[in-house]
């Protein structure tokens, strides 16, 4: 069907529920908006979008809009279903009376309590089909032909978003690994940080949830916190592996890292503002005493105040070749009396809380 063929304001209430498509919400919640708009304007009672399990030749529910999503959510349909069939066949359907329909999957409505009266249903695909959507019970009447028109525009639209979203992940999933190799590999220059970018940013990620923050930026605190030492590459080993204390001269060299680290890094696309401020941030002071902008209170970007405290935690806590570890209850001590003025003390209390159990850690 020609979009041009709709109505002006169809097309206009398309086109608005399609805008949403491009939130950076979570794909599953995202979907359930969509598909509660779309029921308004079929008038239909509640949709579902199910993607085909390969593996085990299954449609698999991805997204159920109602009550009932906790009863239905974890059933496998069979292909010998209306939701399989349409997907096998390429083709949308129209089932204005499933009980009467051999593919009718009953498992659902009985699981449920809900009683199926009519459905459409759409494949998903791109370049190979993914699953497929479908609408469930028109309140007054029966489908047509123009909504399943209508649930065709919507079928490409959900299906480039589902595909995009989960090459995204697949990305992302390449680039967290190359990234935790880089992460090694500056931790490994020096004999006596082994793990500490790890255990950096699994200590930020668990602080940023106790803060409350959502998926997006738990994922860009995450790999802020594992390259946040990768400024350390522009250290000459003369000074990053000096065994004996540092002169003020090379201290200062020190000091750059951070800075030399949002250099490194801010050509690069896939590096949020967000995540380069947690790098080249995470030496400051709320106080203004850090390092190596001085920048003070509200200056300094979240991720910065949160990986600050996760790494000097893990600094102290770990054993070292020139040190023993540190007793937890005297770490907490340390960063008990550097906040509020110079640690953020809310983030403290989140440490507080996520802390291992025991005594030391990497002892």
């Amino acid at each position: 069907m020609n979009d041009n063929q709709l109505a002006p304001e169809c097309r206009n209430s398309i086109f608005a529920i399609g805008a949403g498509l491009n939130s950076e919400k979570n794909l599953v919640n995202l979907l359930d908006e969509v598909q509660i708009k779309i029921c308004g304007m079929l008038e239909a009672e509640a949709a579902s979008v199910f993607l085909y399990n390969r593996e085990e030749a299954c449609m698999e529910f991805l997204s159920v809009t109602g009550e009932v999503r906790e009863r239905i959510i974890s059933i496998k349909v069979p292909m010998q279903s209306i939701a399989g069939e349409a997907f096998l066949k390429g083709e949308g359907m129209i089932v204005n009376h499933p009980e009467g329909s051999s593919s009718h999957f009953k498992k659902t409505d009985q699981a449920s309590g809900f009683v199926t009266r009519n459905l459409l249903v759409f494949p998903l695909k791109t370049e190979k089909p993914i699953g497929v959507i479908e609408i469930v019970n028109r309140i007054n009447g029966e489908f047509s032909q123009g909504d399943l028109d209508i649930l065709e525009i919507f079928s490409k639209m959900i299906s480039f978003k589902i595909v995009n979203e989960y090459n995204r992940l697949r990305i992302i999933q390449e680039m967290k690994g190359i990234i935790e190799s880089v992460s090694n590999a500056i931790d490994l220059r020096d004999q006596y940080t082994h793990q500490h970018s790890k255990n950096v940013s699994d200590l930020s990620v668990k602080i940023g949830k106790e803060l409350g923050l959502n998926e997006e930026q738990l994922h860009e605190l995450e790999i802020a916190a594992l390259l946040h030492d990768i400024g350390k590459i522009g250290v000459k080993d003369g000074v990053l592996l000096k065994p004996s204390r540092l002169s003020s001269q090379e201290f200062a060299l020190i000091q750059q890292h951070p800075k030399i680290g949002r250099t490194i890094l801010e050509k690069t696309s896939v590096i949020s503002q967000s995540m380069l401020r947690g790098i080249a941030e995470h030496h400051e002071k709320l106080d203004g005493s850090g390092y190596p902008q001085g920048l003070k209170g509200p200056e300094i970007h979240l991720f910065g105040r949160i990986i600050a405290v996760a790494d000097i935690f893990d600094a102290l806590i770990s054993k070292r070749v020139y040190k023993k570890a540190i007793q937890l209850q005297e770490v907490f001590g340390i960063l008990d009396s550097m906040s509020p003025h110079q640690l953020d003390e809310n983030i403290v209390k989140c440490l507080k809380k996520i802390a291992p159990p025991f005594e030391t850690v990497n002892p």
